[in-house]
């Protein structure tokens, strides 16, 4: 049986569940784990096969090759940036306006706040075009 990665959400072990389908005669396996709501991480897992060994090794293949979760959404904070990289700013009288900008190091160590800012990041940072 081939191996069960560990949840991309969460990072603990999933649960395999191995059961025959009394309907049809169908074997069925599925995986889940308590991080995600059962009932859509169980149906969209959900493999089925002639064999419980077939089902199973269908339902970790689509287990291990799922994309990775996207990363999670960033936070305002009113903590300025502590490492470089590209930032979200903005001023909190204008929540709905903000700016991204790049601070270096030298800018991180020098950087004074004002009451009324807020930071979000770092950003990461898109990868460049391949040339064709």
């Amino acid at each position: 049986m081939p191996e069960l990665k560990p949840c991309p959400f969460c990072g603990a072990q999933p649960t395999l569940r191995e059961n025959i389908y009394y309907g049809s005669g169908e074997y069925l396996a599925s995986i889940n784990c308590p991080c995600i709501n059962g009932d859509v991480a169980e149906s969209y897992f959900l493999r089925s096969g002639e064999t419980q060994k077939q089902a199973t090794n269908k339902s970790i293949a689509a287990w291990n090759t799922r994309t990775e979760p996207l990363p999670r959404a960033l936070t305002w904070t009113t903590d300025p940036p502590k490492v470089p990289g590209w930032y979200w700013w903005r001023d909190v009288s204008h929540k709905g306006e903000a700016t991204i900008q790049y601070m270096s190091q030298s800018q991180v160590e020098r950087l004074k706040t004002y009451p009324g800012e807020e930071w979000a990041g770092p950003i990461l940072t898109p990868l460049e075009l391949e040339e064709s």
